[in-house]
């Protein structure tokens, strides 16, 4: 429910800021591309807490969150993934 107003809380500024200048339509909030960016950026943050650090509570708490701890056996760290989640795989032998 929140979701579905949440393009509306533009008419504060509509209202107090704006003076009723311009129909709130023509604000950000109710742009297809920003809320696909905000979209995005979000979906960039959760999959890099997967197996990356990410610092969630910034500024209020240094602590990282991810899922999964991959730890560094190789030099380039691409070959840590691939070799990470192939010997987790369940692949018949």
């Amino acid at each position: 429910m929140f979701a579905a107003v949440l393009p509306d809380l533009d008419m504060f500024w509509f209202h107090f800021v704006n003076d009723c200048q311009n129909l709130h339509h023509d604000f950000v909030f109710h742009w297809p591309l920003f809320w696909m960016a905000l979209a995005s950026l979000l979906l960039h943050l959760a999959l890099n807490s997967v197996a990356g650090h990410v610092i969630s509570l910034a500024p209020f708490s240094d602590q990282t969150v991810n899922l999964i701890e991959i730890p560094a056996r190789h030099d380039w760290w691409v070959w840590s993934f691939i070799h990470h989640w192939l010997s987790q795989s369940k692949l018949p032998s």
